[in-house]
């Protein structure tokens, strides 16, 4: 029998294909089958979440956006979780099988679990330094936000701002108040060479926010902003608002003119 699949060139390709998709096909069903296996056995989503909870010193009462997955890496099954507290991104990897912690990493907090980022200068000596090394007035700046942060094992300030012609990020060492990266941006686009009218804002950042946080229903006390960005699009200055409450993110573009909303999205988790 076997002789007779192969008695033919065009037989021997035939069941040599044939045998390659059986092969694959068993091959798959295989991995998903240990795969559903290690599930059934982990520890489950909810433990790997304590973990990292637990590892991160977050009350999980005070964890928002909670997203846990199951996954394979490096040859280990693990749960990644996702989750924000206390104005901190983090993202874990948990051993599916013990609940040890793999992997960390944290936007806000020394990553390796280590204490949170130290300040020795003040949020309004970052804004300073930030305006003067500008060369930009106190008075013709709007502050989008001043963050502490931890980047590269250091901790700064993250500073950004605008002026009616230009936006500014800065991150400033929160030690030594020197500048440690910036970028700037301008407002003015061209076209064939001829500059278009510069962004300019009738309602100030704080407004944009609240305009948003009115328009889905809650109150600024409910939610945690994540971007307020002054913006050009299609040749209309707006502000481009993220916030999120519960385990809901939402995203406006507020007419920096009237105030009007333009556009929102929810993403609920």
């Amino acid at each position: 029998m076997i002789k007779k699949l192969f008695s033919t060139p065009k037989r021997a390709i035939i069941s040599t294909a044939c045998i390659a998709v059986v092969v694959v096909a068993i091959a798959v069903g295989i991995f998903f089958a240990t795969g559903l296996f290690a599930r059934s056995s982990s520890i489950g989503e909810a433990n790997a979440q304590n973990f990292a909870f637990t590892d991160a010193g977050v009350d999980p009462a005070s964890a928002q956006l909670v997203k846990t997955s199951f996954d394979r890496e490096n040859g280990r099954y693990i749960y990644e979780v996702e989750f924000y507290a206390n104005g901190v991104e983090y993202e874990y990897w948990i051993d599916a099988e013990n609940g040890a912690v793999l992997r960390r990493d944290s936007d806000g907090q020394v990553a390796g679990g280590g204490s949170a980022a130290q300040a020795s200068i003040s949020e309004e000596e970052a804004r300073n330094a930030a305006l003067a090394d500008a060369g930009v007035d106190a008075s013709d700046a709007t502050f989008i936000t001043t963050r502490l942060d931890y980047d590269d094992g250091r901790s700064v300030y993250d500073v950004e701002f605008y002026t009616a012609t230009q936006e500014y990020d800065y991150e400033i060492d929160a030690t030594t108040g020197a500048v440690y990266s910036k970028k700037t941006e301008s407002f003015q686009t061209g076209t064939s060479g001829a500059d278009a009218n510069a962004a300019s804002a009738s309602i100030s950042v704080d407004d944009a926010k609240a305009a948003a946080v009115a328009d889905a229903g809650l109150s600024l006390s409910d939610v945690t902003f994540s971007k307020a960005k002054l913006e050009r699009d299609d040749g209309r200055t707006l502000y481009e608002i993220e916030f999120y409450q519960g385990s809901t993110q939402y995203e406006y573009s507020i007419d920096a003119t009237t105030g009007a909303v333009l556009e929102y999205e929810t993403d609920a988790h």
